[in-house]
């Protein structure tokens, strides 16, 4: 029986192995900045998701997993929002409502789970926006960064109709916003801008 996850869901916690990291690619996220009325600058970062695919249940070895540097003054950053407007195609009779996006810390201590496709329990291809940023506060999804400042992106699929093969690609024009809030050391505003690096890795 298959089982839709909710379009935002809590999840903390979760145990895994570390010992898939392997850099396949490196490339620069535009970060945008702004600064508030108080001595913070609120964050976000783009990430095109176009191409890439998605296989199997959470944790899984195939799964895709991005390490995302949140960039300078990223230590402990305040996770506040989330966007996301991707278009999604499913395989050997998976659904539209599996393909999920976990954003994550490092540590995988907190979390939350974005289902773009929630509640259509069909397989194909379809376009989804959250139009706009959603508020993670106002939900009661919000989290801290480690003192890192990395996100930890996976792909995964709620139900895995297809073991160890794709069930779903994002298509061109995919992509997830994150919106964050920093509080760079006196003088250090000047920097921002700077931008981060997303890794690609896949365990196997």
């Amino acid at each position: 029986m298959k089982i839709a996850l909710a379009t935002i869901a809590a999840l903390s916690g979760i145990a895994t192995a570390s010992a898939y990291i392997e850099s396949d690619n490196a490339e620069s996220l535009n970060i945008e900045l702004g600064t508030t009325g108080v001595p913070s600058a609120v964050a976000t970062i783009t990430l095109d998701l176009s191409g890439l695919t998605s296989w199997d249940l959470l944790g899984d070895g195939d799964n895709l997993v991005m390490i995302v540097d949140g960039g300078p003054f990223a230590e402990f950053a305040h996770v506040i929002g989330v966007g996301w407007d991707v278009s999604i195609e499913t395989f050997g009779g998976s659904w539209l409502s599996e393909t999920t996006i976990a954003v994550e810390n490092s540590d995988q201590s907190s979390s939350f789970f974005v289902g773009p496709g929630s509640g259509i329990d069909t397989s194909g291809t379809q376009s989804f926006s959250s139009g706009g940023l959603i508020s993670l506060i106002s939900e009661g999804l919000d989290f801290h960064l480690n003192e890192d400042g990395d996100f930890r992106i996976e792909l995964f699929e709620t139900f895995d109709d297809n073991s160890d093969g794709i069930d779903a690609e994002f298509l061109a024009g995919s992509s997830i916003q994150i919106q964050y809030t920093i509080v760079p050391a006196p003088g250090a505003m000047a920097l921002l801008g700077l931008g981060g690096l997303v890794s690609v890795r896949r365990r196997r």
